[in-house]
């Protein structure tokens, strides 16, 4: 596996420590992309703990690139939703009851209605997301998951005002998953904070979060439902409460789920290979 960090930092910044050939400017801004196994890398490592006090990176993600010998071996996979939209649930009236969530992290809060989204605004995309993590499904992605037998899938009403969508659906997880010691996340790659210093908690006492961002793959401890359900959620949850933020699960499913979407050609999806843990 091939393992890039994708950055974009101011280009006085990045001259300090890289030559003006590396990365590509545009105005003020250098987009670096740094092998996790290069010099560069641990170059990325020593600005960005120089300036802890205010981190440099103006956005920063991995890219993860797989033999096909990867892929073929994987028995886990990690799904991502790359199309994100607004507005968000709660402001098209979804109500959410915030007294069951955690009092220090935001997670778990309970839906206590249907979905309401605006039509307009949801992307032509078999899936999206809100910004909190409200996930959308087209009738095609239902249609072929029954007629695919997807285990672990749960499709709930998404309302338009008073009218319930016949296109779209929201979509949530039956069975819940348990991430090993070895799934890391963080602000940065480099930096760990749990609570900043304005009081924002990115890693929960009670265990409900584990960082802000992934930074490692995803890792999850051996359990029945890893083997016999194509579409899980993470118990513990990344992100934090900011806003219409919350914090959100990881997502997980079988080779067989991203069959289902490779030759049904359903689109939004983008997966990267997830490990089981023995414990």
């Amino acid at each position: 596996m091939k393992e890039i960090l994708k950055i974009r930092l101011a280009n006085d910044d990045a001259r300090r420590y890289f030559r003006d050939d590396i990365g590509k400017l545009s105005g003020d801004v250098r987009v670096l992309q740094i092998n996790k196994q290069s010099v560069e890398y641990d170059r990325v490592r020593l600005l960005d703990c120089e300036k802890k006090e205010k981190h440099i990176f103006y956005s920063w993600e991995f890219q993860r690139e797989y033999t096909q010998q990867e892929w073929d071996s994987a028995a886990l996979l990690h799904m991502f939703i790359k199309k994100t939209f607004e507005p968000d649930g709660e402001n098209c009236g979804t109500v959410y009851d915030e007294t069951a969530a955690c009092s220090i992290c935001g997670a778990n809060r309970i839906q206590k209605n249907d979905l309401h989204l605006q039509r307009r605004s949801i992307p032509k995309k078999d899936i999206a997301r809100t910004l909190p993590m409200e996930i959308v499904v087209s009738k095609w992605f239902v249609e072929a998951v029954k007629k695919w037998g997807i285990r672990g899938c749960v499709f709930l009403p998404v309302m338009h005002g008073e009218m319930q969508s016949e296109d779209y659906f929201q979509l949530k997880a039956e069975r819940e998953v348990t991430l090993s010691l070895h799934t890391v996340a963080g602000v940065t790659p480099f930096d760990f904070t749990e609570i900043s210093e304005n009081g924002e908690v990115f890693r929960c006492p009670l265990g409900h979060t584990i960082g802000l961002r992934l930074v490692s793959e995803v890792h999850v401890i051996d359990a029945l439902e890893v083997h016999e359900y194509d579409f899980m959620a993470s118990k513990q949850k990344i992100g934090m409460r900011q806003g219409v933020y919350r914090p959100e699960p990881i997502y997980l499913v079988s080779p067989r789920f991203k069959r289902m979407i490779d030759e049904e050609q359903l689109s939004g999806f983008k997966f990267e290979v997830a490990h089981i843990d023995k414990v």
